[in-house]
C-alpha cells in the first residue's frame, strides 16, 4: 500500500491524470484509493481543475506551442471546462480556441471540431455547446458551433465520413438549440 499523501501531493497526482479520478484510477487504482482517502471536496477539485484549465489557456495562448500540440492541448482545456461548469470558463475557452482556429495543423482540425461538439449520444445534450446554453448564453453555444464548423472546414485528411458526421453532428446541434 502507499504511504499517505501531502495535500500538495494530491493535487500534483489529480492534476498530473488530468484531472480525473477515471484515469487516476485507471492507471493507478492504488493511488486512486489513497487519494480517495484524503476526501478532498468537489471545490478544491474544481479549484485544481481551474489551475488546469488556466494553464492549458495559457500554453494555447504562446506562440511557442507546437501546432501538433494545440488539438490534443485544446481537447483537455474542452474536458477541463466542461467539468468545472462555469460560464466565464467557457467563454476563456471559446477565445483561446478561435486563437488556435489557423494555427492547428488542417489535418487535426477535425479533433477540435468533434471535440467541441462532444461525441455520443447527441440526444444526452453533452459538451461545450450545450453547456453554454443550459448557462444561458445561447449566443456562446451558436459561436462554438460556428467555431466546430471553421475546424471542420479546415480539415483536409482523408477521412471524409468522419468529416461529414462532425458536419451533421453541428447541424443537428444546431436545430436543437435555435428555437
Amino acid at each position: 500500500m502507499k504511504r499517505g499523501l501531502s495535500l500538495h501531493e494530491a493535487e500534483k497526482a489529480f492534476r498530473g491524470f488530468g484531472c480525473s479520478h477515471y484515469f487516476m484510477g485507471r492507471e493507478d487504482p492504488e493511488l486512486l484509493a489513497v487519494y480517495k482517502n484524503l476526501a478532498i471536496s468537489s471545490e478544491q477539485e474544481t479549484e485544481w481543475t481551474k489551475a488546469s484549465f488556466r494553464e492549458l489557456a495559457a500554453t494555447l495562448d504562446q506562440a511557442s506551442t507546437p501546432a501538433a500540440d494545440l488539438w490534443w492541448k485544446h481537447a483537455s482545456a474542452t474536458t477541463h471546462a466542461e467539468s468545472i461548469g462555469q460560464i466565464e470558463v467557457l467563454r476563456e475557452l471559446y477565445r483561446v480556441s478561435s486563437a488556435i482556429l489557423h494555427k492547428v495543423p488542417d489535418g487535426d482540425c477535425i479533433m477540435c471540431a468533434e471535440k467541441i461538439l462532444a461525441r455520443g449520444f447527441v440526444e444526452l445534450e453533452r459538451g461545450v455547446v450545450f453547456l453554454a446554453c443550459s448557462l444561458g448564453d445561447p449566443a456562446l453555444a451558436t459561436g462554438f458551433l460556428h467555431l466546430a464548423r471553421a475546424f471542420a472546414g479546415k480539415y483536409t485528411g482523408a477521412d471524409h465520413q468522419r468529416l461529414e458526421q462532425a458536419i451533421v453532428r453541428a447541424e443537428t446541434i444546431h436545430s436543437m438549440i435555435v428555437t
